[in-house]
């Protein structure tokens, strides 16, 4: 029976001077059913003494006070071949200092019998010496008490082994090259000098010293070869078994050494087999060589054990990665009887690590099974060696987020053990690197790589080459993976010459070639459908960097630069285009010229090479005009409507929106492909929103969408589902967006997996705002939650802390939606001129809401600053001149309306009464006579008007005639209020009776003090009428809006209910 694994447990948990566990292990150690004295034992005098001396430890540390060493025997384990080891490590215990040395010395010779074993005097004396030194464990081995024993070259030739042992007992290495330095430099035994060296190179090896260790054992190696001399291979074995484990942590192929060590098998002892497989495992499968693996754990087995544990678990490991799982099995089974909770803990972990390459079966199980098993009697390192293979096998299903979860779970036990900078704990955040790497969590990945670098020169200074070199070149791996996820390949080729081992060098080298080339440039249709995908899933700088042959490849890549804003490199691929098409005398291909020239236009608007808008017109013409000349002399239908297609794209791309209305609804009117005729429905979609006719074609809408349902594949319907979700958006047919909004999300889930990012950020946006807009604020916030988990692109992130701003409003707490606005300004400042274009009504609105917050903070002076910023931003010629959109002319106006309100509203609380009412005359009047949308006005047509502009109207002339009251300008007081009732007369505005009411009594206040009492009675008559119960805090719609995402009524709402309609109150003038 084997008990070795068990029983070195022993010395662990001594370590962990833990007597409950060390009473259960002594027990079962009491209970072996082979038991002898020591001196019935022939074995050599040393072996009997380090191991009675391990017993005395054994002893001591366990601290029996009940029990003496008269009724303690000693198993035949002791005297195994496995023991050995037992007592290098025994060795290294401390002796603690609760039995007297005495009581210790007579342990150990009541143990010998001098008639049956005669105990040379040399020995007796180097025993006294001995004892001395490993019980006196108050100070470090005494030197002068053995230097002249050791003088005496006879002695050490005869007790080398006790040497080395002794040295063992000594962790400090200047003392162990001190006591080497008193051995004399002129031995005549070659072997004794050479084990010496042997012992030597080890205390190097164990003290990290890699280059004297390297010296010494090669040059040691070396002599003992030249010698040819079998008397030495022993001595060869081990500088072998040393120079295989500098040479494999120094990153040198040790392919040469491993298969001399080999031959070898048959005359290595139990440590050297283990030392020699530990490295020719992590070798051999490192360079995928596993069937190696297989067949010296076979040889090795079959010649040297009946059955070893740890051989036969590395053979199963190979025999899986080579995927013969049946013969793995067959391997775990040769283990027989499993006596230690280790062993099945280990066999259980080889079960699962099967699972990487075999997915056949339930890993769940194993992982229950594994977890059954008593966790006391588990090593951290086995524990966390199946934490680390749960992190793989979820990173291999591509479950990441669990992936995420069991290693934050590692990393939460592992914190508790080790320095936030230990090395154990940074081996953890490369594999939490790894995993937000597959996550695309970009952002929380260099926070950690920064991380990692600043104290990698701490690892550098604090452990060896091997371990800092070792942790180094994994560290250059995690990087080199976050650069090519990313897309900067530039920077992962600058990382790749750093590699120390060759083969990651070659390997990253063909990665990012890889990545470059995609696919073989023979599998085109591949190619094809690749970089499509790319370019679908909005993965527009990976698209850029693909290397293809295929024009029509080549021009989905001009269009990707062009979606980043790189202009100038595109015009320089359309040229290099235009170029190649001439030299392979492809003129013919009138569609793929047609395509450039189109994007050649495009490219020249955006760097300004064509500003004239009849130059711009001339050349659509002339676009117009080729179409129909092809479509005479073509014989394809389809090719005739995708170039129809073409040119309906380009008039909405260079915003000719009326053009494109009417060019579509003709197209729309005719039999067209239903690829084509999609296509041609969501350009008419967008355009009806820049126009807002709503109403006008939703029925012809409607009933194209419900006619190809059937005839389109998924990406389709995910573009079609999207542009319907802006359109009901924008006509603030908000469950509808949101219905649309949903389908979107199920296609592009069906297409990409959610791997689209991008693709997938913007949906979760929309569906926030939707809920957001429907009240629905439990999923509006839901919605913020998932996205702030992501790492999102700049654009995205603007519009994602404006939302968080707009939710934090909605919950009061102002304070942090005043931190959300100004994030989202900061990253507007940040982003390209292409962004701060498309996002300035953003910014100009968070600009608003930063002063709205202040001002509930009473800071009425600090929110009048953001107001006359935004006032400085939102300059009329810039923003609110003439747009071919209208909507986006709605949305810029109600910006300027919201100011103009928010401005006035403050000073009016400063009572700075002169210039309210200067900003309110020019709100009124800007809607009045100066609304790109509200010219019907001037002619005083207010059933074209919209209920919202009516009740704005109102309130702003009820605002100026509080102004002139305070002023005590009574008469223009009540021509104001008298003003804003011609704005709601006859219309039916729910929610404003409360009000109304307030102002009929402000009307009255303002006749009592003009001496109209009639008309002040009739106007307190009207206040009664309206004071009736009222959801005051709900209006028709937005009165003050930014965009069609804006919930500024909900924001605000507290202004119109009570600031905007205040009771009139004399100022200290009328006192």
């Amino acid at each position: 029976m084997d008990y070795f694994i068990d029983f070195s447990e022993v010395f662990i948990i001594i370590d962990d001077k833990n007597n409950e566990k060390s009473f259960y292990i002594f027990k079962q150690f009491e209970e072996f059913d082979v038991l002898c004295h020591l001196k019935n034992q022939d074995f050599d005098f040393d072996l009997k003494l380090y191991a009675l001396i391990s017993i005395v430890k054994l002893i001591q540390n366990m601290a029996f006070k009940n029990l003496t060493y008269n009724n303690f025997e000693l198993s035949s384990i002791f005297f195994d071949k496995d023991f050995r080891l037992l007592i290098r490590d025994a060795s290294d215990i401390k002796i603690s200092d609760n039995k007297s040395n005495n009581h210790i010395r007579q342990i150990i010779f009541d143990c010998f019998d001098e008639d049956v074993l005669e105990v040379p005097d040399i020995h007796k004396e180097f025993l006294d010496e001995t004892l001395k030194l490993l019980i006196n464990f108050e100070k470090d081995i005494d030197i002068d008490t053995v230097q002249n024993y050791l003088a005496n070259d006879n002695k050490i030739r005869q007790n080398e082994s006790i040497i080395s042992k002794l040295l063992h007992r000594c962790t400090d290495l200047t003392q162990k090259l001190l006591y080497f330095d008193m051995i004399p430099t002129n031995l005549q035994d070659q072997k004794i000098k050479f084990q010496i060296n042997l012992c030597r190179s080890q205390i190097y090896l164990e003290n990290q010293k890699l280059e004297e260790c390297l010296e010494i054992a090669e040059e040691n190696y070396q002599q003992i070869i030249c010698k040819h001399d079998s008397n030495y291979i022993k001595e060869e074995i081990q500088f072998l078994l040393i120079l295989v484990r500098l040479y494999y942590l120094r990153n040198i192929d040790i392919k040469g050494y491993l298969t001399i060590l080999f031959q070898y098998f048959n005359k290595m002892n139990d440590q050297e087999l283990k030392v020699y497989m530990k490295y020719a495992f992590r070798y051999y499968c490192g360079h995928h060589q596993y069937s190696s693996i297989v067949t010296q754990v076979d040889e090795i087995v079959k010649h040297y054990y009946k059955s070893d544990h740890i051989h036969y678990l590395k053979k199963s490991l190979a025999l899986n990665y080579l995927k013969d799982y049946s013969q793995s099995d067959e391997s775990l089974a040769m283990i027989g009887q499993i006596d230690s909770y280790s062993l099945q803990y280990r066999i259980l972990l080889v079960k699962l690590h099967r699972n990487l390459f075999d997915q056949s079966q339930n890993y769940q199980d194993l992982i229950t099974e594994i977890n059954n098993l008593k966790q006391h009697d588990i090593s951290l390192e086995l524990r966390l060696k199946k934490n680390k293979l749960q992190v793989l096998i979820y990173m291999k299903n591509r479950d990441i987020q669990k992936a995420l979860d069991s290693q934050m779970k590692v990393i939460s036990k592992i914190i508790t053990i080790y320095a936030d900078d230990s090395y154990q704990i940074m081996q953890q955040k490369l594999i939490l690197i790894k995993i937000y790497v597959k996550m695309k969590e970009f952002i929380k990945t260099k926070q950690l790589i920064n991380e990692i670098q600043i104290r990698i020169l701490d690892l550098q200074s604090n452990h060896s080459i091997f371990v800092h070199g070792k942790f180094k070149e994994e560290f250059l791996v995690c990087r080199i993976e976050y650069y090519i996820r990313k897309g900067s390949l530039n920077k992962a080729q600058e990382i790749i010459d750093q590699f120390a081992l060759v083969a990651n060098q070659q390997k990253f080298r063909e990665k990012i070639h890889r990545k470059i080339k995609y696919f073989d440039h023979s599998k085109s249709e591949a190619l094809q459908k690749n970089v499509q995908y790319l370019y679908y899933m909005q993965e527009f700088e990976q698209a850029v960097i693909t290397q293809t042959q295929k024009f029509s490849d080549k021009i989905l890549i001009i269009k990707s630069l062009i979606k980043q804003g790189f202009d100038q490199q595109a015009d320089i691929n359309i040229a290099k285009l235009q170029l190649n098409l001439e030299i392979q005398n492809r003129q013919k291909d009138f569609q793929l010229a047609l395509k450039l020239k189109i994007l050649k236009l495009i490219v020249d608007i955006n760097i300004q090479r064509i500003q004239d808008q009849d130059e711009i017109i001339r050349h659509i013409e002339d676009f117009r005009k080729q179409i129909q000349q092809y479509s005479q002399i073509s014989q394809s239908k389809y090719d005739n409507q995708n170039l129809q297609v073409q040119l309906a794209r380009l008039y909405y791309r260079l915003e000719f929106y009326q053009e494109s209305y009417d060019f579509i609804l003709n197209q729309l009117a005719t039999k067209t492909k239903s690829n084509c005729r999609i296509k041609m429905l969501r350009i008419f979609i967008k355009t009806c929103i820049h126009l807002r006719k709503f109403d006008e074609k939703m029925e012809l809408i409607s009933e194209a969408y419900e006619q190809l349902q059937e005839d389109i594949g998924v990406y389709q319907k995910y573009k079609l589902s999207m542009a319907l979700g802006n359109y009901y958006l924008a006509k603030k047919s908000y469950l509808q967006a949101q219905i649309m909004f949903d389908k979107a999300n199920i296609y592009q889930n069906i297409l990409f997996n959610s791997k689209a990012t991008d693709i997938n950020n913007t949906l979760q946006l929309k569906l926030a705002v939707s809920n957001r807009l429907l009240q629905s604020l439990d999923e509006y916030q839901q919605h913020l939650i998932i996205l702030g988990d992501k790492n999102l692109r700049q654009n995205l992130q603007i519009l994602y802390y404006h939302e968080l701003g707009n939710q934090s409003c909605l919950s009061k707490n102002h304070r942090e939606a005043e931190k959300c606005f100004l994030k989202s300004n900061d990253i507007f400042e940040e982003s390209d001129q292409q962004s701060k274009v498309k996002y300035q009504n953003i910014y100009v609105e968070n600009l608003i809401s930063i002063g709205y917050c202040l001002r509930l903070k009473n800071d009425i002076l600090g929110a009048l600053n953001y107001g006359k910023q935004a006032e400085i931003y939102l300059d009329k010629k810039l923003l609110l001149g003439k747009s071919k959109s209208l909507h986006q002319s709605q949305i810029r106006e109600k910006i300027y309306i919201k100011l103009m309100c928010f401005i006035s509203r403050m000073l009016i609380i400063q009572k700075e009464f002169e210039r309210a009412i200067l900003y309110l005359q020019n709100l009124a009047d800007f809607i009045i006579s100066g609304g790109i949308i509200m010219k019907s006005i001037a002619n005083m047509d207010l059933s074209l008007i919209s209920d919202a502009y009516c009740l704005q109207l109102f309130t702003t002339y009820v605002n100026l005639g509080s102004c002139h009251f305070s002023l005590r300008e009574y008469l223009q007081s009540k021509e104001c209020i008298d003003h804003a009732f011609v704005f709601i007369k006859d219309r039916n505005i729910q929610g404003i009776s409360k009000q109304q009411a307030k102002t009929y009594e402000n009307l009255g206040k303002v006749c009592e003090k003009l001496n109209l009492f009639e008309e002040s009675v009739k106007a307190y008559q009207m206040m009664i009428k309206f004071e009736i119960p009222s959801d005051d805090h709900v209006l028709s719609e937005e009165i003050i809006s930014t965009n069609q995402n804006d919930n500024s009524i909900l924001i605000y709402k507290d202004n119109f209910g009570t600031e905007l309609t205040t009771n009139f109150k004399n100022t200290q003038r009328d006192l």
